[in-house]
């Protein structure tokens, strides 16, 4: 298992990663879990990936359930859809990491804090023994 933290100074990058590494996946006919810290959240994203990329879209769904869709999100800590791989949007450690063959994370420098959160999360994989690794580009 591995986990990637995605370095972002901006929420453009942000959102540009995130859609970057869902549609990576989906191509590949991977499944994605996607787990978001609200319910606010998971709209905002959803929107979002409606209209991502631009050519096109994401088909997604938002769930609290067990289902059988190739990228859901949602705010249960949960592998509702027995994905391959984890986007954790959630400030803090993934309880279920280990469920995951690859778990992103975002290395977010937006501001002070959540660069401390980011920095919480990447020790605390590293303490449970998972290789962690960070992409700067």
């Amino acid at each position: 298992m591995n986990i990637r933290f995605l370095k972002t100074t901006d929420n453009v990058t942000k959102l540009r990663r995130i859609s970057a590494s869902v549609e990576h996946y989906f191509l590949k006919k991977k499944r994605v879990l996607i787990t978001v810290p609200s319910e606010t959240a998971a709209t905002y994203l959803d929107d979002f990936l409606w209209k991502q990329p631009k050519e096109g879209f994401l088909p997604h769904s938002v769930s609290t359930q067990a289902c059988s869709d190739e990228i859901v999100i949602t705010t249960k800590q949960e592998n509702l859809n027995q994905a391959e791989i984890l986007i954790n949007l959630c400030s803090e450690f993934s309880p279920i990491a280990g469920q995951f063959k690859t778990v992103f994370e975002l290395w977010d420098e937006t501001n002070a804090l959540r660069r401390e959160q980011s920095e919480k999360k990447f020790k605390a994989y590293e303490a449970s023994g998972m290789k962690v690794e960070l992409f700067r580009c």
